[in-house]
Formats: C-alpha cells, structure tokens, sequence
C-alpha cells in the first residue's frame, strides 16, 4: 500500500485505485495510464487534459463529442457509451502534438499560446483552444521547429487513440 504514484507504477505488476474504499480499477500501470476505466482513475493517475461533452454520433470504432461549445472532438469507441451519453474526453499533455504535424491529426485545432515555461527535458506550454481555454502540453524536442511564445497562434492536435472516453 502507497499513497505515491511514482512509486505504485514502478514498483507493482498490477495497482489498485481505491475511491471511499472502493476499487474503482486494478490493473498494470500501463493500463491505467492509457485506459482509465472512469473520470477518478483519469484525473488520480498522471495529469490530463479533461474535455466534457455528449456523443453527437458513433460511427464504427470512432465517436464524435459535442463538447459545450460545439467544438466536436474525435474518440475511440468505448464499449456501453451511445450517442447522447455524457462523457469526458481525457487527453494526456505529452500526446498532443503542435505545430504543423497537429494538422494532420484525427483530432486538430487552432490555438493560442498562453504560457510557455522551459523545464529541462521539455516545456511545458499553456495553450487556448477552441472549446477550452487550459489545455497543458508537454512538448519534447524530438522534430522541434522552434520556441513558442506567449500570444503565438499555432495549432493543436492529437491521434484519435490518444483521446481516453469515459462516462461523466
């Protein structure tokens, strides 16, 4: 038993998040990193960016959310969510991607840079988008083109599977 995250994903080969002495998901670090089964594991386990919004249409694999400002965000289709379901789409910081590469993502938009801080290894950027005025990204510098500064315009984007679905 810990109360440290850093700790639990390193050290155990499956970690339980317990809620009001509840488990709410036991599974590998891996798992609950990328597939949080509910808005707690989500936002308990790492950081992320929350979007909460309703299906607008399921089409295949892929489901369309309306989010409130009609900004539609792209996610992959999870079991026993339909449309008109209220959800939250989370989006990991170090999976978002900018500059002209975002453009080409299943999910892209334009955005305005509030705040940029170097931190060593990455900087970390407060940016504006549509439907969302604090999305956080950690941009490494694998392919950088260069410093963002405050007040830039650039663009946002993320591949559908970086998008996590869970009922709000």
């Amino acid at each position: 038993v810990t109360h440290d995250q850093g700790e639990a994903m390193t050290m155990s080969d499956r970690v339980a998040v317990f809620n009001n002495g509840k488990i709410l998901q036991c599974a590998a670090p891996k798992d609950l990193y990328d597939s949080p089964n509910c808005s707690f594991v989500a936002e308990f386990v790492g950081e992320n960016n929350r979007f909460s919004g309703k299906i607008e249409r399921v089409e295949g694999s892929t489901c369309a959310v309306r989010i409130a400002d009609g900004t539609v965000i792209l996610a992959e289709r999870v079991e026993g969510l339909a449309t008109g379901a209220a959800v939250r789409v989370y989006v990991r910081p170090e999976r978002i991607i900018v500059g002209p590469d975002a453009a080409q993502q299943a999910n892209s938009f334009p955005a305005r840079v509030a705040d940029a801080t170097f931190l060593g290894d990455h900087t970390r950027l407060k940016v504006e988008m549509p439907g969302n005025a604090d999305v956080t990204v950690k941009r490494n510098f694998f392919g950088d083109t260069g410093t963002l500064d405050p007040d830039e315009e650039t663009t946002i984007g993320w591949p559908l599977k970086a998008s996590r679905l869970v009922a709000a």
